[in-house]
């Protein structure tokens, strides 16, 4: 048994396995390990990254949503400025039209009074004309020139007659 070369290698063989498994145990154990480790830190590391993204995204969707309703309220403040603003342009615009009707009926009310007014002077020069003509035709053809006359001196002072 000690001079086969089986024995001799099963032998070297099982004193390098049992030399060896100590610390290649250590070192395949500790290697896996480690790479348990790592894959462990990594998982950590993720899951921290998806929590942080998790906080993001809630705090982005609540910017989202403040922004919605900040959009909400400046669309609902333009309608109500827009409604205003036609309420406020129709009421301007009915007070133009009836001041546009006042300043109407006050031009007509001048048209009819200066009418009335040319219609009345041509009237009264029509009459001046008719009486100067009358007077004339009667003071130069009738006995009224005489009259005029002697009323005229009668009516001066005695001084100057």
């Amino acid at each position: 048994m000690f001079s086969n070369t089986y024995f001799w290698t099963a032998l070297g063989f099982v004193l390098f396995f049992v030399l060896v498994r100590k610390p290649l145990t250590k070192a395949l154990l500790g290697g896996l390990d480690g790479y348990a480790e790592k894959i462990r830190a990594q998982l950590k590391e993720a899951s921290d990254l998806r929590a942080e993204a998790a906080a993001e995204l809630a705090q982005w969707q609540k910017k989202q949503q403040e922004i919605l309703s900040d959009a909400a309220a400046i669309l609902r403040s333009a309608k109500e400025d827009a409604e205003r603003i036609e309420r406020e342009t129709a009421a301007n615009l009915k007070a133009l039209s009836e001041r546009r009707r006042q300043q109407a009926a006050d031009k007509i009310r001048e048209a009819e009074a200066a009418a009335t007014a040319a219609v009345r002077n041509a009237a009264v020069d029509a009459a001046i004309a008719a009486t100067q003509t009358i007077l004339v035709d009667a003071v130069q053809y009738g006995d009224l020139a005489g009259r005029l006359v002697d009323q005229a001196i009668a009516e001066m002072p005695p001084s100057l007659r």
